[in-house]
């Protein structure tokens, strides 16, 4: 089972990272800073309505599991999930200042349970030499983007993949998702596509063409929306 060890004050997180013990859940007991992006291959980490600081963001090893819950994370960097890595979040409200929050490679995971994600670009692949192909994406009770801080494009995934988004809120300027292959599931969601001047009449299609399609529904899965739907 799951055994909570709790961070007595003034103990740094990284110190209890490179002692954990797989089915150890971290609780910290005040802010954090994390200056490596190296974590154990299984870790959960219980911010107990903390915050954890990423000066450089994370770099999830292959085939690693790791789980965020309770609390606020401001990253200066991108997380690197390498292929086969699992990144869960439990009710965290996460800032990136890089513009792209989660780099997912090939057959990763992430899965976002509550809170809220504020990043121009929550989620990209690379379609480059194959890096990322059957990633997954499920999205559950969360906010992407906000009314002040909307993303560019919330979800850009150019390779397969299948995302399901359910009971959940994007805020987006551009495009709310664009998936090039693969399967969108978007259930009990509201989309609040806050165009830009740059954007009010135009959309880019898959070719870089000018549409107007309505509705901001591009081929290849590309889903935006006209006010809110």
């Amino acid at each position: 089972g799951t055994i909570n060890k709790t961070l007595p004050a003034g103990t740094p997180l990284a110190d209890a990272l490179a002692n954990a013990k797989p089915g150890e859940t971290i609780v910290v007991s005040e802010d954090q800073t994390l200056d490596t992006d190296a974590l154990p291959d299984y870790v959960s980490i219980d911010l107990a309505g903390h915050k954890l600081t990423l000066t450089d963001g994370l770099d999830l090893a292959p085939n690693s599991s790791v789980t965020i819950s309770n609390g606020n994370v401001e990253s200066a960097e991108m997380v690197m999930l390498r292929s086969g890595a699992l990144l869960t979040l439990n009710d965290v409200n996460y800032t990136c200042a890089s513009s792209t929050a989660f780099y997912p490679l090939t057959s990763s995971q992430i899965d976002i349970n509550g809170g809220t994600v504020i990043a121009d670009n929550v989620i990209g692949t690379s379609y480059s030499s194959g890096q990322s192909r059957a990633v997954i994406v499920n999205i559950t009770d969360a906010t992407l983007g906000s009314e002040a801080n909307p993303c560019g494009v919330a979800i850009m995934m150019i390779t397969s993949g299948d995302i399901t988004i359910s009971n959940s809120t994007i805020y987006a300027d551009e495009i709310a998702v664009a998936q090039r292959c693969g399967n969108v599931t978007v259930k009990n969601t509201t989309i609040h596509y806050l165009r830009t001047e740059e954007y009010k009449d135009t959309f880019l299609g898959s070719d870089g063409a000018a549409s107007n399609t309505p509705n901001g529904l591009k081929s290849q899965s590309w889903l935006g929306g006209i006010g809110d739907t």
